[in-house]
């Protein structure tokens, strides 16, 4: 397991090939996670936990088609925040990863 502190608030953790995020998922923290891909190899990621986030925008959803591009099958997306659902429908991406439903 690899834990990233991205704010006092926000973080990234990296256990097997599950992402967990955590806070407010925005540019910076985006940045931070994606330096810490390119810094150390990671296993494929293969599901995205995001039933901790407080708030994401448009590069947070950059992030999960970065992550499904790495990959032959579909990316698993699990607790997308009620308000993210709406940029999902904006940037037409229902089908292009795999969003379990809400628990």
């Amino acid at each position: 397991m690899k834990t990233v502190n991205l704010s006092h608030e926000t973080a990234a953790v990296f256990e097997q090939s599950c992402l967990r995020l955590s806070g407010q998922i925005e540019a910076e923290a985006v940045t931070q996670i994606y330096q810490q891909m390119l810094k150390t190899p990671l296993e494929p990621i293969d599901q995205v936990d995001l039933s901790q986030v407080t708030s994401l925008d448009s590069s947070c959803l950059s992030l999960l088609l970065y992550l499904q591009s790495q990959q032959t099958s579909p990316v698993t997306v699990v607790g997308l925040p009620e308000q993210a659902q709406d940029l999902v429908s904006l940037y037409d991406l229902q089908d292009v990863l795999n969003w379990a439903p809400p628990a």
